[in-house]
């Protein structure tokens, strides 16, 4: 099974970067993101004590619609469950923007582009490789800048929240529909044996901040 650890928070970016150094393999993952004609390059870096993977995407700036987006998914090489997870994550993030905006007629703006695709794309393709059907998450870490669209998702999933003392937001919301799409909250996991562990760097240069993977068995 995985668990994630997001007392740090989450984004699309490091979630795919802790499942590729949890082992997911990152020449794979980029041949599923060259056929929408974008990539990604990583590198190691420190965040607190702690050597953590960043994921930095390539031709990710471009907008897209909505329906280009679905298409992309439809499209892409993933084996069925996994496309469907890509779908399951993307049309989370259309219909919070929905709600949050009272309208069908919804643009994503900085959600519509690309690097949105290569998050979601790219960790599923990850997951995919891994080959982990079983995931779990714990408390939420969130900072003072928290988005009403990841509050909408995260209240849905009816996972615990922990405020970080930062002006940053922490978890995002392509973050927050990954989690709550991939995987169930749960406080009270048996003991667990671990077996590898992944760490995901954040964009921000801050202590700890990083989204900690495990590969466990009970």
């Amino acid at each position: 099974m995985l668990v994630f650890i997001p007392n740090m928070g989450c984004s699309g970016d490091m979630f795919l970067a802790s499942l590729i150094d949890l082992g997911a393999d990152e020449k794979k993952i980029n041949k599923h993101l060259r056929q929408f004609g974008c990539s990604i390059q990583t590198s190691y870096v420190r965040r607190g004590h702690n050597r953590c993977l960043l994921v930095k995407p390539k031709n990710a700036r471009k907008r897209v619609k909505i329906e280009e987006i679905r298409k992309i998914i439809a499209k892409s090489k993933l084996t069925k469950r996994y496309k469907q997870l890509a779908s399951s994550i993307f049309e989370k993030i259309v219909a919070v923007e929905q709600k949050m905006h009272a309208t069908k007629k919804v643009h994503l703006h900085q959600l519509g582009t690309k690097d949105t695709l290569i998050d979601i794309l790219g960790t599923c393709a990850a997951l995919e490789l891994l080959r982990e059907k079983k995931v779990f998450y714990s408390i939420v870490g969130i900072g003072r800048n928290l988005g009403p669209a990841t509050a909408e998702m995260l209240k849905d999933a009816r996972a615990k929240l922990q405020l970080v003392d930062v002006e940053h937001e922490l978890t995002t919301p392509t973050g927050a529909a990954i989690l709550t799409t991939i995987g169930t909250y749960n406080e009270a996991l048996p003991p667990l044996k671990v077996q590898k562990v992944g760490y995901g760097a954040g964009s921000l240069n801050i202590n700890n901040n990083f989204l900690r993977a495990v590969k466990a068995k009970i």
